[in-house]
């Protein structure tokens, strides 16, 4: 029996980067029936093949000299992926990028003796450790003889997507251009470059500091509560450092001729006095005729009209939307509307709300379009320093949603946990979700064996916050339908837990954590909350000071989140802070909630389709939010123009 890969193109991507390292190279795989006639047929493949080449297969054992046939000892007839032993004892049949066979197997081809290899790479180099791992090879950080860091690039034989464009041939032209660009301090220095047994290693010196993508996740001023001027200047004045040294990075690169390519957030290190670019890996000179050339592009880099750029406004487009990132987080909506307009509009609705120089708007547009202008000018251009502008001319946004007649506020939830949320907050509104009322018939009927299987298949794919959210909303809803007091008491011991141990809380900042690292405002987590702890509250129970109430609510004041959604999302917040107001426990105007909606609108601008109209899930959730909305305007007596 055996198994080939049938056409050229799946062979390619079984070469290619992202493939998994275990797999890769696997042209035909052969299942002998026995020990016999394994040994005849690879002793007579071997003649035949000798002098071809492949790459290395990482799980299994080369024979002899070959560098196309391997041998492993696996399952065949099993598909459980396990393997039986001679005593019965079943092992897992593991795909590992090195090679292992169970200690019940003993080699059956005498002639197939392992010999030990002198390493260049271990010889020279102390403390060599992987970093990460692709199919054309690892990243090791390790020790020279001198006593410095080092980082070593291996680039593993035949693999690639053709004979041109090898995992070798990238790094040997990596290797040229750290030479080009020595002088210029943007990139590594070249350290050393060598062929060790059949691989390529380059080696260039270690950069000490945070990748860009780290920054970014540090430093963003849509965390930022836009009536702080002191907090945004500050935060200001520390990303745009960071944006004149990246694009003077990239500018110094382009006056030697080279154009990066594989722009991302993750190949800049950012060191207290410069940027540098850590991947060349997938670099060309402009205008260069490499027939091996690879076009790389990322989804929140590029827009529909990237492949219409020339070489120098495809390097800016991606310069551009990296520079969004670092403002805002607007660059997120390329993978629903690819276009580029509706991250643009999100972006300039940014700056006009936190009073962002104007410049930093053309800049970042200028360089989305595709300019070829000179980034060390397009970098003068950005004042150094915040002061409020004042976007006078900004465009108007109509605000207008539609109007509902009565007959027509039912509202279809999918979501049962969202639907308990809105049915407590809003009675006199029809929330149609079936699976919601069934849970009550459950508990009407105390069948809470069967409830709560229920509920735990609803919350099985949720964090371990996230389920005390959820429990303590449904306990919430059902006490209020049976007035069960067993639901009041678990619903608050749920909250009780969540603040006791799944809370963030520092001097200007209290959130709920969704891990042990990573804290969310949405309506999933932080929101929800303070939704269910107002909720306990009518029933005559408080679990928190008011101070760290208000705490709370300030650190999900947020107008631009990365999607619109409404368990996490941009919608729910704007609910749970009408839902705020009505209950008097925060300040914020009418006027503040347009301001809001102002970004709602662009994110729904963004689809083609008119999700008002369609009876989407999304479109149900965007009407129920709206209507929200329109019936506390309209009881204000002293609402705010609109903007």
């Amino acid at each position: 029996m055996r198994e080939f890969i049938k056409s050229e193109n799946d062979l390619t991507f079984l070469l290619s980067k992202v493939v998994d390292r275990a797999s890769s190279g696997k042209f035909v795989t052969i299942y002998p029936q026995d020990e016999n006639q394994f040994i005849a047929t690879i002793r007579s493949l071997y003649t035949q093949l000798k002098n071809e080449n492949g790459p290395y297969i990482l799980s299994d054992c080369r024979y002899l000299d070959s560098r196309v046939m391997y041998y492993r000892y696996g399952s065949i007839t099993r598909t459980d992926g396990l393997i039986s032993g001679p005593n019965g004892k079943v092992l897992a049949d593991n795909r590992l990028p090195f090679y292992q066979v169970p200690n019940f197997i003993h080699d059956i081809l005498p002639e197939n003796k392992t010999t030990n290899v002198k390493s260049k790479l271990l010889e020279t180099y102390l403390n060599v450790s992987a970093r990460r791992f692709s199919n054309y090879g690892g990243t090791y950080k390790a020790i020279n003889k001198l006593n410095y860091p080092v980082i070593i690039k291996e680039a593993r034989a035949f693999t690639g997507i053709d004979t041109l464009n090898t995992a070798i041939n990238c790094r040997k032209r990596e290797a040229n251009f750290l030479q080009v660009l020595n002088e210029t301090k943007v990139v590594p220095i070249l350290i050393d470059s060598f062929v060790d047994w059949e691989n390529f290693y380059l080696v260039e010196d270690y950069i000490d500091g945070m990748t860009l993508k780290k920054f970014i996740s540090i430093h963003n001023i849509a965390f930022i509560q836009k009536q702080n001027n002191s907090n945004i200047a500050h935060e200001y004045k520390i990303i745009v450092k960071e944006i004149k040294l990246l694009l003077q990075c990239v500018q110094k690169i382009h006056d030697k001729n080279i154009r990066i390519n594989d722009i991302n957030t993750s190949n800049f290190i950012i060191t207290p006095t410069r940027v540098v670019c850590i991947d060349l890996e997938d670099a060309n000179y402009f205008n260069e005729h490499w027939l091996g050339q690879a076009e790389t592009k990322a989804g929140l880099t590029t827009n529909s009209n990237y492949i219409y750029l020339s070489e120098l406004g495809k390097e800016s487009q991606k310069l551009g939307y990296i520079i969004m990132d670092m403002i805002s987080s607007a660059n997120y909506m390329l993978t629903q509307d690819d276009s580029g307009q509706t991250s643009i509009n999100l972006f300039k609705e940014f700056c006009r709300q936190y009073h962002l120089p104007k410049d930093l708007f053309l800049v970042v547009s200028s360089l989305i379009d595709g300019t070829e202008s000179s980034l060390d000018l397009l970098a003068n251009r950005i004042p150094e320093t915040y002061s409020s502008y004042n976007w006078k001319n900004h465009s108007k946004i109509n605000l207008s949603f539609p109007i509902r007649s009565e007959d027509e506020f039912n509202y279809h939830i999918d979501d049962p946990i969202t639907a308990a949320l809105l049915r407590l907050e809003n009675p006199k509104k029809n929330i149609i979700n079936h699976s919601l009322d069934l849970f009550v018939r459950l508990a009407k009927n105390k069948n809470f064996i069967n409830l709560n299987t229920q509920i735990e298949q609803t919350c099985k794919q949720e964090s371990q916050s996230q389920t005390k959210i959820s429990y303590s909303i449904i306990s919430l809803y059902l006490y209020k339908i049976t007035r069960i007091n067993g639901f009041l008491k678990a619903a608050n011991i749920y909250a009780q837990n969540i603040c006791q141990d799944n809370l963030y809380e520092s001097l200007n900042e209290c959130l709920v954590l969704i891990d042990g690292k990573t804290a969310s405002p949405y309506v999933d987590f932080t929101a929800g909350l303070l939704r269910i702890l107002l909720i306990l509250n009518d029933f005559g129970i408080q679990i928190i000071s008011k101070t760290q109430f208000k705490k709370m609510i300030n650190s999900i004041d947020k107008n631009f989140p990365k999607n619109w959604f409404y368990k996490n999302g941009l919608l729910g917040l704007i609910d749970s802070f009408i839902i705020f107001k009505e209950n008097n426990v925060s300040k914020i105007t009418i006027c503040e909630l347009e301001e809001k909606l102002r970004v709602l609108k662009i994110f729904i601008n963004s689809h083609s389709s008119n999700l008002l109209d369609n009876k989407t899930q999304q479109g149900e959730e965007i009407r129920l939010v709206i209507d929200h909305f329109n019936s506390l305007k309209n009881k204000e007596v002293n609402s705010c123009q609109n903007y």
